[in-house]
C-alpha cells in the first residue's frame, strides 16, 4: 500500500492464492519466471527456383491452420488452469499462395530451471503436424532476436522451410515494475498527486480523478478515459509524452472501473466496468465534472483528450452528447468501435448481431456473460474474493508479469460481460453510425489514432475503419507488433516507438 492511499479492506488480493502452489509460485517468486517471446515469420522457399508446396502451412478455402505455442518440461508452472505457457494465433498476414506469411508476435511463459522448451503445433486439418524447441536453443537472457529455421519433411510440406525467431526476457526485470508505479503514484518535488472522488446519489456510480500536477503552474493538461478492465499504470508513457513535455494529467476512473474497486464503491469482482443503465450517458456528468476539476484556479491553454479501447465510446459519447468545446485534440489508443471479433457468447458479434441478441435479454444489465468458473483442478481450494469465487486469467497473468499493476485496480482475475456494459457500448456505436451516414462528425479537432496489427482484443482494421465517423482531422498510426494497448506491449522498443509517433503528431499540431 502506498502512503495515505485509500483502500476498502476487501479489496486486498485473496490471501487464497498462497494456496496453490502455481498461482503463488507466479505472483510470489516470479524472478523464477522469463518470458518466452516468439516471432512467427512464416514460411519461405527452401529453393526459389524450385516448386514450393507449404503443405500443413496452407490455408485450405474456408480457414488458416491455426498454430500453438505452448511450453513443455518437468515444472513449467503452466497448467490446464493457468496457462501461461501457451499462446493461439490465426491473425496470418498473408494466408494465400504457395508461402503463408503470419509475421506475429506473442509470449508464453515459463520456469527458468524446469521448462525444457517449447511447441509449435500446426492443428485444424486432417494432418496436424508439431515441432519442438529445445531450451538450449533459447538465447541469453536480454539479448535480440535469435532466427531459427525448421524444414518439414515430406508429406507433410515440399521445399518449404518455417522461420521463426525468439528472445527472452527475465521475469525479475519489468519495463515498470512495483516500485516504479508506486513512487509515480505519489507527490514529488515537482508534481503534486491527489485522488479526488466524483459524488453520486449511490456509491456504485461514484468515479475517482486522479491528478499529477505541476507545482510550477502547467499550460496544457490532458483528460485521460481508462479501457474496461483498466487502470493507470503507465508511468513510463506518461513521463515522456505528458509530464515531461510540460502537461497536468487527470485520469478519470469512470464509476465501476479502476480505483473504484480498491475504494470499495461496489462488491461484485464480475461487475468491473459494469454499466447500471445500459447507457455510456452515466459518465457524462462524470467527464464534465473532471472538466470542472480541472479548470478549477487553473487556465490551461491546451487540453488533450487521451482514451484507451472502451474509454474511446466514454469519450467520443460525451463528444456527441455535450460537444468538444473543453478540448482542442484528441489520442485515441485502440479505441473499442466495432465489436467485431471480440468474443461475447461464444462467436464473433457484429453491432447489428449484437442488438438483437441484447434486446432478449435488455430487462436485466446486471445479467452475466462468460463468467469464469473455478475449474475442476481447484475446485477444494477456489479463489475467494469479496465472497465470490473469481478465476485468475493468464493473459491479465502475462501483461503483470511485464507492467506491475495493483490487482485492487486493476482485476487480475476473468471477469464477466454484463448485458449493460455491452447494451451500453453498443448505443454508442450506434450513435456514430448513424451521424456517419448523414455526414456528420463527432469533432472536427485534430486526433491521432494508434492501432496495431498485434492487436489481441479488437481487428484493427475496424478501428482504422469506424474511427473515420469520429472526425477528418485524423492521423491514423498502424504499428506492427504492438499489443491492445499500444503502450503496454510485450516489447519496450514497441512502447517507444508508439510515444515517439505520438510526440512527432503532438510537435505537428502545436501541442508540445
Amino acid at each position: 500500500k502506498n502512503p495515505g492511499e485509500v483502500a476498502a479492506d476487501n479489496a486486498d488480493p485473496p490471501e487464497s492464492l498462497e494456496s496453490i502452489p502455481a498461482y503463488n509460485d507466479f505472483f510470489a517468486d516470479h524472478e523464477k519466471f522469463h518470458r518466452i517471446h516468439v516471432h512467427l515469420v512464416g514460411v519461405r522457399a527452401r529453393d526459389p527456383e524450385e516448386k514450393a508446396d507449404a503443405g500443413v502451412f496452407k490455408a485450405t478455402w474456408f480457414k488458416m491452420p491455426k498454430l500453438v505455442i505452448e511450453t513443455y518440461g518437468e515444472d513449467t508452472g503452466s497448467t490446464d488452469f493457468f496457462p501461461i505457457g501457451k499462446h493461439s494465433t490465426l491473425k496470418a498476414q498473408m494466408k494465400k499462395g504457395p508461402t503463408p506469411t503470419w509475421d506475429v508476435k506473442c509470449v508464453v511463459i515459463g520456469k527458468k530451471e524446469t521448462t525444457e522448451g517449447f511447441k509449435i503445433s500446426v492443428a485444424g486439418k486432417s494432418d496436424d503436424y508439431s515441432f519442438d524447441t529445445p531450451a538450449t536453443e533459447f538465447p541469453a537472457a536480454g539479448e535480440d532476436w535469435k532466427e531459427l529455421i525448421h524444414t518439414p519433411e515430406e508429406p507433410h510440406a515440399s521445399n518449404v522451410e518455417f522461420v521463426y525467431k525468439i528472445r527472452i526476457t527475465d521475469g525479475a526485470e519489468r519495463i515498470v515494475s512495483q516500485e516504479d508505479l508506486a513512487n509515480f503514484l505519489q507527490t514529488t518535488d515537482t508534481l503534486e498527486y491527489t485522488e479526488t472522488v466524483i459524488e453520486a446519489d449511490e456509491d456504485i456510480n461514484k468515479a475517482v480523478l486522479q491528478s499529477w500536477k505541476h507545482k510550477e503552474p502547467a499550460k496544457k493538461a490532458v483528460l485521460w478515459h481508462l479501457g474496461r478492465n483498466d487502470c493507470f499504470m503507465h508511468p513510463h508513457m506518461a513521463n515522456p509524452l505528458f509530464i515531461e513535455q510540460g502537461y497536468d494529467i487527470y485520469v478519470l476512473n469512470y464509476s465501476f472501473n479502476g480505483l473504484c474497486n480498491r475504494y470499495g464503491f461496489f462488491d461484485d469482482p464480475n461487475l468491473r466496468s459494469h454499466n447500471p443503465i445500459k447507457d455510456f450517458n452515466l459518465y457524462n456528468d462524470q467527464i464534465a465534472k473532471s472538466i470542472e476539476i480541472l479548470k478549477d484556479g487553473t487556465s490551461y491553454e491546451k487540453v488533450l483528450g487521451y482514451a484507451h479501447s472502451t474509454g474511446g465510446p466514454v469519450l467520443i459519447n460525451y463528444l456527441l452528447e455535450r460537444g468538444d468545446d473543453a478540448f482542442d485534440g484528441f489520442v485515441f489508443n485502440a479505441p473499442f468501435l466495432e465489436w467485431g471479433s471480440m468474443n461475447f457468447v461464444g462467436e464473433s458479434q457484429t453491432t447489428e448481431d449484437l442488438s438483437l441478441f441484447l434486446m432478449n435479454h435488455a430487462s436485466n444489465p446486471d445479467k452475466k456473460w462468460g463468467t469464469a468458473t473455478t475449474p475442476e483442478a481447484i475446485k477444494e481450494t477456489p479463489i475467494v474474493y469479496k465472497d465470490t469465487e473469481v478465476v485468475p486469467s493468464a493473459w491479465s497473468a502475462k501483461l503483470w508479469s511485464n507492467y506491475f499493476f495493483d490487482w485492487r485496480s486493476r482485476p487480475l482475475h476473468s471477469v464477466a460481460t454484463t448485458t449493460g456494459f455491452a447494451a451500453g457500448v453498443s448505443n454508442v456505436h450506434k450513435k456514430l453510425t448513424k451521424r456517419t451516414k448523414k455526414h456528420l462528425y463527432a469533432t472536427l479537432k485534430p486526433m491521432v489514432v494508434l492501432s496495431s496489427r498485434g492487436d489481441d482484443v479488437l481487428q484493427n482494421k475496424e478501428t482504422l475503419t469506424f474511427i473515420d465517423g469520429v472526425g477528418p482531422a485524423r492521423v491514423e498510426i498502424e504499428l506492427g507488433y504492438n499489443s491492445h494497448d499500444v503502450f503496454l506491449s510485450s516489447e519496450e522498443k514497441g512502447v517507444v516507438l508508439a510515444i515517439d509517433f505520438v510526440k512527432s503528431w503532438m510537435k505537428a499540431k502545436g501541442f508540445s
